[in-house]
C-alpha cells in the first residue's frame, strides 16, 4: 500500500532553463529527499499540471487537482477539485477552492475566488462549487487552487461553456490617452437575443478584473453595428486601468475580454513662479486632447510644504488663449508652499510644489520703554505712528480700513452667526463648542501673520503693564506733536515713547467714535463670557471685555 508523501517545501532553487526565454524551472526539496522539478512563467505562483482529471495513487505528489464541470446551464455550473493531504493542513493558514475568469489564464490577479471550508471536503479530498450569476453562451476557464500561507498551487486549467444565446463583445483600443482621461471603442452584437432590460458600456478598475461594481461608463449611442465608444474620465496619472465591455440584460451581467492602457504622466498644470511685487502667478494649463465634463483650475498655496485643495486656494476665472491663467495670491509674512491646481471631474490634479518666503518690512520698527516687551511704533496696516492702520475682529488676520467687511456676529469667522454658537475659543458650553482656548493661537494672531514671527498681539499683562508702569499723556484733535492726530502719548519709565492714535472701531461697515475712542485687541478672550475679548480701551483704567466681532485696531509688540 502506497503512502501519500507530505509536501512541506525545505527549500526552493530557481533557475533559467532553455525551454523558453521567460521559464524558470522550479526544483523543489522535499522532507524525504526526493526532488520535483517543474517549469513556471511566473516567479509568484507554483503551479502543478495534472492531465487525469481524478487523483490516482500515482498523483500522491500533487497537492490540488481540477476536475470536471457539471450542471451547466445559461447562468450557472458546478465545478469539482480534489485536495491531497487535507488533515496535515492548518485551516488558519490555508484556503482552497476555484478561480475562474473569461480570459483563459485565471490567477489570483485576474480571476474571481471560490473559496470552500474544510468541512465540505469529502473523505477523498473532493469538493465541488457551484458557479452563479454567469453570462449565456460564454466560455469560462477555471482552475482548483491551494493558498499556503500566501503561496498559490494551482491545478491544469480547465474550461466549460454555458448554454443559450450569448451577447457578443468586441473590446476596443484605448485612444486619446492623457493623465486624466481615455476613449475607448467597444461593440456589442445581440443577434436575435430578446430581452425586457438592457444597460450597457465599459467597466474599469486598476485591478485587473474589472466589474460593474468598479468604475462603469453607461452609453446610450450604440449605432446599427453594435459600436459604441465612451470616455473614461477622473483618472490618475501614469497608472494602469483595465476595461472592458459589459452589457447587464434583464439583470444578468455578461463581459467582454479585458484590456488595458497606462495614463500618462504629463501633469495637467504647470506653477509658474511668484511675482514678488504683487504676489500674481501665472500658470498653465495642458489639457492637450483630453476629455472631461468639469473643470476647475487654480493655485492652492499653504504653510507646509504639501498644498492641496483643501488647503487655501485661489481660483482661476478664465484661461487665455494661450492656457495660461493668472491668480493673485493674499500672502501675509512667512514661507509659503505653492502649486497650480485642476479639479477635473471631481479628481484634483496637481503640479510641482514652490516655495516662496514673504520677508518682513525694514521700515517696522519697535520702542524700548523700559518695560518687560518692546513695542512697535505703528499700527498693523499703518506705515507712521499717527495712521489708524487697519482694523480685526479677534482672532482674524485680514484687516480693513475701508468698510470692505461688516463687523457682526453673521460675519464673524469663529461662530456660526451668533454670540452663542461660537466654533472656536470658547470655556462655555453655553455659548458654543467648548474646547477651552483662552488665548490666540499663533496661526490667528494678526501680528505674526501680516509682520512675521518675530511679532505678536500683546498679552493682557503687557498690557496691563504698559498701563500702569508708563506715564499717559492726551494729545487732543489739532495738536502739533504728532500732526494733529488725536491720542495719547506713552512715556515709559526710561524716558522713551510710543503714540497710540484714538483710531476708533468699526461696527458694521462704519467707523465709529475715530477721535476720541481707542481700543486695542488682546491676546486673550474673557474667561467667563468667552464672546468678548480682552482689549485696551483708552476709557478703561485696565483691560475692557467687548464683543469679538468689533474691529478694532492692533498694536503688536516685539519678539526677541
Amino acid at each position: 500500500m502506497k503512502t501519500r508523501m507530505s509536501y512541506i517545501l525545505l527549500s526552493i532553487f530557481l533557475a533559467l532553463t532553455s525551454v523558453s526565454a521567460q521559464k524558470y524551472k522550479m526544483v523543489l526539496c522535499l522532507n524525504n529527499g526526493m526532488t520535483v522539478e517543474h517549469y513556471v512563467d511566473d516567479l509568484d505562483s507554483i503551479v502543478w499540471v495534472i492531465e487525469d482529471n481524478e487523483p490516482t495513487d500515482d498523483d500522491f505528489l500533487e497537492p490540488i487537482t481540477t476536475g470536471d464541470s457539471s450542471d451547466i446551464g445559461v447562468y450557472s455550473a458546478t465545478v469539482s477539485a480534489w485536495v491531497n493531504d487535507l488533515a496535515e493542513k492548518d485551516e488558519s493558514n490555508t484556503t482552497i477552492g476555484i478561480i475562474y475568469c473569461i480570459d483563459g489564464t485565471p490567477a489570483k490577479r485576474n480571476g474571481k475566488q471560490m473559496t470552500v471550508d474544510f468541512a465540505d471536503v469529502d473523505g477523498d479530498g473532493k469538493y465541488d462549487i457551484a458557479l452563479s450569476k454567469l453570462a449565456p453562451a460564454t466560455t469560462y476557464y477555471y482552475r482548483a487552487f491551494i493558498n499556503l500561507s500566501g503561496t498559490y498551487i494551482y491545478g491544469k486549467v480547465h474550461s466549460f461553456t454555458t448554454e443559450g444565446q450569448g451577447i457578443g463583445f468586441t473590446t476596443g483600443t484605448a485612444m486619446n490617452i492623457t493623465s486624466y482621461s481615455a476613449k475607448v471603442a467597444s461593440s456589442m452584437s445581440l443577434g436575435s437575443l430578446e430581452y425586457s432590460t438592457l444597460s450597457y458600456g465599459v467597466c474599469y478598475s486598476t485591478n485587473a478584473d474589472p466589474s460593474t461594481s468598479d468604475g462603469t461608463v453607461v452609453s446610450t449611442d450604440r449605432d446599427d453595428d453594435g459600436n459604441y465608444t465612451v470616455n473614461l474620465t477622473a483618472l490618475n496619472g501614469d497608472t494602469t486601468y483595465y476595461y472592458r465591455p459589459y452589457a447587464i440584460m434583464d439583470g444578468y451581467v455578461s463581459y467582454g475580454l479585458t484590456s488595458a492602457f497606462r495614463t500618462t504622466g504629463e501633469k495637467v498644470v504647470t506653477t509658474g513662479d511668484i511675482n514678488p511685487e504683487n504676489f500674481s502667478v501665472v500658470s498653465a494649463l495642458n489639457m492637450g486632447i483630453g476629455t472631461y465634463k468639469t473643470l476647475k483650475i487654480g493655485v492652492c498655496y499653504s504653510r507646509i510644504d504639501t498644498p492641496t485643495v483643501n488647503d487655501y486656494c485661489v481660483e482661476a476665472s478664465e484661461v487665455d488663449d494661450e492656457n495660461y491663467y493668472t491668480v493673485t495670491l493674499p500672502l501675509t509674512v512667512d514661507t509659503w508652499y505653492y502649486c497650480a491646481y485642476a479639479i477635473i471631474d471631481g479628481t484634483p490634479h496637481y503640479s510641482d510644489i514652490k516655495m516662496f518666503v514673504v520677508e518682513s518690512s525694514d521700515t517696522r520698527e519697535y520702542v524700548d520703554l523700559g518695560l518687560s516687551i518692546k513695542w512697535a511704533t505703528c499700527n498693523i496696516g499703518a506705515s507712521t505712528p499717527v495712521e489708524y492702520g487697519d482694523y480685526f475682529a479677534w482672532g482674524t488676520t485680514t484687516g480693513y480700513n475701508e468698510g470692505a467687511t461688516l463687523f457682526n456676529w453673521a460675519n464673524y469667522g469663529y461662530c456660526n452667526g451668533s454670540y452663542n454658537k461660537l466654533t472656536k475659543y470658547c470655556t462655555n458650553e453655553e455659548y458654543g463648542v467648548k474646547d477651552d482656548i483662552i488665548r490666540i493661537e499663533p496661526d490667528d494672531d494678526a501680528a505674526i501673520i501680516n509682520w512675521g514671527a518675530k511679532w505678536r498681539i500683546p498679552t493682557c499683562d503687557e498690557i496691563i503693564e504698559l498701563r500702569e508702569k508708563c506715564t499717559w499723556r492726551i494729545q487732543a484733535k489739532g495738536n502739533a506733536k504728532y500732526d494733529g492726530v488725536a491720542g495719547y502719548e506713552v512715556i515709559g519709565p526710561n524716558g522713551n515713547t510710543i503714540f497710540l492714535p484714538a483710531a476708533g472701531y468699526r461696527y458694521n461697515g462704519l467707523l465709529r467714535s475715530a477721535g476720541t475712542v481707542g481700543r486695542y485687541w488682546g491676546h486673550c478672550i474673557s474667561e467667563t463670557n468667552p464672546s468678548n475679548g480682552k482689549c485696551l480701551d483708552f476709557s478703561s483704567g485696565s483691560i475692557a471685555e467687548k464683543s469679538r466681532y468689533y474691529g478694532f485696531t492692533i498694536r503688536p509688540v516685539y519678539v526677541e
